[in-house]
C-alpha cells in the first residue's frame, strides 16, 4: 500500500485512493486462494474438483457431476497457456459455426415475401425447416425428372444446377450450409469434451514451476491492468473535459452578437408587415423602434 501510495506521488492526474481500491479488490482474491494453499498445501494448487450443479428432475432438486473445475487454478487460465492449438481449434470451429448462422441469417433476408410463403420457411419467416427444403427440392427436380428414388434424387441433387435467383437455388444453399451447422455442432462437442479432459490432466500434472507461473498470471496480471487502466482512465477522463471546454466555447460571443442582431433585423422585418388597429400598429411601432435601438 505503501508502494502504491508513493509511486503515484508525482502524478496529481491519478487518485492515489483509487488505486489502492483496485489493489484491495484483487487482494481479495488472492488472499481467498492463499488461505486454502495454506490451510491444505501446495497441492491445491494443481487440483481439479468435481463440478457439481443442481438440476431438476421429476420436479425434484437433484446434483449432478458436470466435468471438472480447478480449486485454485481455473480452467480456462490452464487452457490459454498450455492448450493453445486446441483451444484455437475450438475458437475456429465456435466461429464457424457463427459464420453460418450469419449466412443462414442473410439468405432469408433476401427471400422475397412470397418466397417467405414457402412451407421451407417457418411462420415467423426467420428459419429454415430442413425436413420441407428437401421436400421442395424432391418436387422441383420431380418435375423435371419425373419421380425419383431417393439414391436418384441424391444423385441428381449433386450435379443439378439451380437458377440463382430462384427460391429453389436459395434452398439448396441452405440445406448445403444446415448440414454444415449440424456437423459444426457435433465438432464442438467432440472437441469441447476432449480438451475439456486434457486441461484435468495437464492441470494435475503441471510442475512446481508451471503452477506458480499460473498462480502469477491469475493474481498478478490482472492487479497490474487494473492500475494500468487508471492512467488510461485519468487521460481519458482529461480528454473529455478538454473537449467539453472547446465545446462550450465554440461560439465565441462576437459570433453570438451578430447572431442576435441578425435575430432582430429579421423580427424587425416581418413586423413591417403587419396590420391591425391603431393601437395594435403603435404597439407594432414601438416594438420596431426599440428593435432598431438595438442595432
Amino acid at each position: 500500500s505503501s508502494n502504491i501510495f508513493k509511486r503515484l506521488t508525482h502524478i496529481p492526474l491519478i487518485d492515489p485512493y483509487a488505486s489502492y481500491q483496485q489493489f484491495a479488490n484483487h487482494w481479495q482474491a488472492i488472499a481467498q486462494d492463499w488461505e486454502i494453499i495454506q490451510s491444505e498445501g501446495k497441492a491445491a494448487i494443481t487440483q481439479a474438483n468435481p463440478n457439481s450443479v443442481m438440476t431438476k428432475k421429476d420436479g425434484k432438486e437433484i446434483e449432478k457431476q458436470e466435468g471438472y473445475i480447478g480449486h485454485i487454478l481455473p480452467f480456462a487460465l490452464v487452457q490459454q497457456h498450455h492448450l493453445q492449438a486446441e483451444l484455437s481449434a475450438l475458437e475456429a470451429q465456435e466461429q464457424r459455426l457463427a459464420d453460418i448462422g450469419a449466412e443462414l441469417e442473410s439468405l432469408l433476408e433476401n427471400l422475397s415475401e412470397e418466397d417467405k410463403s414457402s412451407a421451407a420457411i417457418n411462420e415467423n419467416g426467420d428459419g429454415f425447416i430442413a425436413a420441407e427444403i428437401n421436400k421442395a427440392l424432391q418436387a422441383e427436380l420431380a418435375a423435371e425428372h419425373g419421380p425419383l428414388s431417393k439414391a436418384e434424387f441424391a444423385e441428381q441433387l449433386a450435379k443439378h444446377v439451380f437458377a440463382p435467383d430462384s427460391l429453389a437455388h436459395t434452398l439448396r444453399t441452405a440445406q448445403g450450409l444446415l448440414e454444415a451447422e449440424k456437423s459444426t455442432k457435433a465438432a464442438i462437442k467432440k472437441q469441447s469434451a476432449a480438451i475439456h479432459l486434457h486441461t484435468k490432466t495437464t492441470l494435475e500434472t503441471l510442475s512446481h514451476e508451471q503452477a506458480e507461473a499460473l498462480l502469477a498470471e491469475k493474481w498478478i496480471s490482472p492487479l497490474l491492468q487494473a492500475m494500468d487502466e487508471q492512467a488510461h482512465s485519468a487521460l481519458q477522463t482529461l480528454a473529455a473535459k478538454i473537449r467539453h471546454l472547446a465545446d462550450k466555447y465554440a461560439q465565441s460571443l462576437l459570433d453570438t452578437d451578430a447572431q442576435l442582431q441578425q435575430a432582430e433585423q429579421n423580427l424587425a422585418a416581418m413586423l413591417g408587415g403587419l396590420t391591425g388597429s391603431q393601437n395594435d400598429m403603435q404597439g407594432i411601432a414601438a416594438w420596431q423602434k426599440l428593435l432598431g435601438a438595438g442595432q
